[in-house]
């Protein structure tokens, strides 16, 4: 009886073994093929891959590494291959000739909220809807007359920025700092949604720009399956705040 288990053991360990061993061969064989295809890019960590060779000042190194890899480069965060653009030269080949290999890419559920992801250029699936927009931004919005006519208004809202940066730090007397980035956002928001009734709501006084603060501080924190819930009452509450 020994003797028959120990004839079957052996010949199940090693039939064991040769399938695991082919399987990893293939898994390699599939890597090496996939990273002969991807852009270069530094030696990664295992496990964390490049998360942590990014540092405090990540622009400072994505400069770094344009010099020593080129300008586009390959990154892995995580699980997550990441293909990073980093001159005008080549971001403008990807958007001009290879903007339809972009167009249907994974959206999270944090996107689909509200089918936000539906109304972006950037994040709306390939159709009708997409070439119409495309062609709406190619011949209206991103020309060079175009962009020259919204110089008076982002001049205007890059003034009122600095109006509230001065008249805040005018108000604490030396207490603390003022937190710049915050008058900022006002400004990148006026100069995307130009709207009289927009305008009316968040450029007359920073402090009115408190209530959309309100809405995403319900959102600081969440569980993972918390984020879609968490996300609509974002939406719901900034429905009422942005008139159409």
């Amino acid at each position: 009886m020994e003797w028959a288990w120990s004839f079957l053991f052996w010949p199940s360990i090693i039939l064991s073994s040769t399938f695991f061993l082919l399987l990893l061969l293939r898994h390699r064989r599939h890597q090496n093929s996939a990273s002969d295809r991807l852009p270069p890019g530094p030696p990664r960590w295992p496990v964390f891959s490049h998360m942590f060779d990014l540092g405090k000042m990540p622009h400072h190194t994505l400069t770094e590494l344009k010099d020593q890899y080129g300008s586009v480069i390959w990154l892995r965060i995580g699980t997550v291959n990441t293909r990073v653009v980093l001159t005008t030269k080549a971001a403008t080949e990807l958007f001009k000739n290879h903007d339809l290999s972009f167009a249907e890419r994974s959206i999270s559920g944090l996107m689909r909220v509200h089918d936000y992801h539906k109304g972006s250029l950037a994040l709306a699936p390939y159709g009708t809807y997409w070439r119409v927009l495309r062609r709406i931004c190619t011949v209206e919005m991103l020309v060079v007359k175009r962009i020259n006519e919204t110089v008076p208004v982002r001049r205007k809202c890059v003034d009122n920025m600095l109006t509230w940066i001065e008249e805040q730090s005018s108000s604490l007397d030396g207490a603390c700092g003022v937190h710049v980035a915050r008058f900022v956002f006002l400004a990148s928001f006026n100069i995307g949604l130009s709207k009289e009734s927009v305008k009316s709501a968040i450029r007359s006084s920073p402090v009115q720009s408190n209530r959309f603060g309100l809405v995403f501080k319900s959102a600081v924190r969440f569980r993972i399956e918390e984020l879609k819930i968490r996300s609509t009452q974002i939406g719901s509450g900034l429905n009422p705040t942005i008139p159409d």
